[in-house]
């Protein structure tokens, strides 16, 4: 038999901006970055892309890749870390990226199930798990901000930011 795992999982960062163009994802982008320099070189950084439809976290830190979150959600069974690191983008920072669907018909089939049993094992791969998003207030994105062990809120100070943020 295996050893009894003491390692404590990695900690979950969520981003969600109060309306689009706020930042947000330059914000998830350079706080992956930054992680990425103070941890160990045996530890992981993750910065995944939640924003299914309109995601750039890949675009911004200029990664390309063959897949994407939607290829570890199609998948049932139990995630092994191989499959995981076959669709993590490594960026030169050292921040290995997951990305948004390639198409919008993919990005409708993601369910919080799926990217619930994804974020957790990202977590027990890495020491930080940066998300960019949730932005969509249903269960899923509930979810995630439940699971995570921060979650930072970004708006501008604008009456349409401070409208929705009142709202969320």
């Amino acid at each position: 038999g295996s050893a009894p795992k003491t390692k404590q999982p990695g900690k979950l960062i969520s981003l969600m901006g109060s309306a689009g163009g706020v930042g947000c994802t330059t914000i998830a982008a350079n706080l992956a970055v930054e992680l990425a320099e103070i941890v160990s070189d045996t530890q992981k950084v993750a910065l995944v892309d939640l924003d299914f439809r309109f995601g750039h976290a890949a675009t911004l830190l200029d990664v390309q890749g063959q897949f994407t979150v939607a290829d570890l959600c199609s998948t049932p069974e139990q995630l092994d870390p191989d499959m995981i690191l076959k669709a993590l983008i490594k960026h030169d920072s050292g921040v290995f990226v997951l990305r948004r669907p390639h198409t919008f018909a993919q990005a409708e089939m993601i369910t919080a199930a799926h990217c619930a049993n994804v974020l957790s094992s990202l977590q027990e791969m890495c020491a930080y798990v940066i998300v960019d998003g949730p932005t969509r207030h249903d269960p899923g994105g509930r979810s995630v901000l439940d699971a995570a062990d921060f979650n930072l809120f970004v708006l501008q100070l604008l009456v349409t930011c401070v409208r929705n943020a009142d709202r969320m």
